[in-house]
């Protein structure tokens, strides 16, 4: 059997080049807790992609200070996954974050969740999230059932949105709620239940709790 060739690009300025549309314009002098909903984005939906948000914390969890979503820009989806692991490094460095999480996928048997293992979407959200624990040496793993159970968008917008304020997420996302992206929401549902769940004891360790 031949082996399997493709041109792929391997340049890191390449990439680190790419990731500084992904920035915040906030430069965060405070430690931050950066949460991560990954997602290398649909070509066909380049609004999707790996949500983020960077709370500041002191003792505690506090609030959410910023957010951006990684979109799907590149047509290869091995080159993307690299985009989003080298934008998020740059992201973590800006805003000092101390604690990273990400949301760790999980295999569903019925509806959608069965549709995405077949797809094989899964496996590539998998291989997504072992690409991001790169970023941190103790990136911390949140079940979606844990924070989100089987909850969808709209429900989960709701809560958030319940919990945060329509003017905190009008200043986080905008005033146009019809461009309010949904990774990104997930990102701020999983730092609620985080801020809920989570006890920041030194500065290398934390203890979360089951939920």
């Amino acid at each position: 059997m031949p082996w399997l060739t493709t041109r792929r690009q391997v340049d890191p300025q390449y990439y680190l080049s790419l990731s500084q549309q992904f920035q915040p314009r906030l430069e965060w002098l405070g430690p931050t807790l950066l949460v991560i909903d990954p997602g290398s984005g649909k070509e066909k939906d380049p609004g999707e992609g790996t949500g983020w948000s960077a709370w500041s914390i002191d003792k505690e969890i506090d609030q959410p200070v910023t957010c951006g979503c990684i979109h799907r820009v590149l047509h290869d989806w091995q080159e993307q996954v690299f985009l989003v692991q080298y934008s998020l490094k740059q992201i973590r460095q800006k805003l000092n974050a101390r604690v990273v999480a990400v949301e760790q996928p999980m295999f569903f048997s019925a509806g959608r969740g069965l549709v995405a293992a077949k797809s094989g979407s899964l496996v590539k959200l998998s291989m997504l999230v072992g690409s991001i624990l790169t970023v941190d040496p103790a990136v911390l793993l949140v079940p979606v059932t844990s924070w989100k159970g089987n909850r969808d968008k709209t429900a989960t917008l709701v809560q958030v949105e319940a919990e945060l304020g329509t003017k905190t997420m009008k200043k986080l996302l905008g005033n146009n709620r019809d461009k309010w992206n949904h990774n990104v929401i997930d990102s701020l549902g999983i730092g609620l239940w985080l801020k809920k769940n989570l006890r920041l004891v030194t500065d290398t360790e934390v203890v979360c709790s089951p939920g």
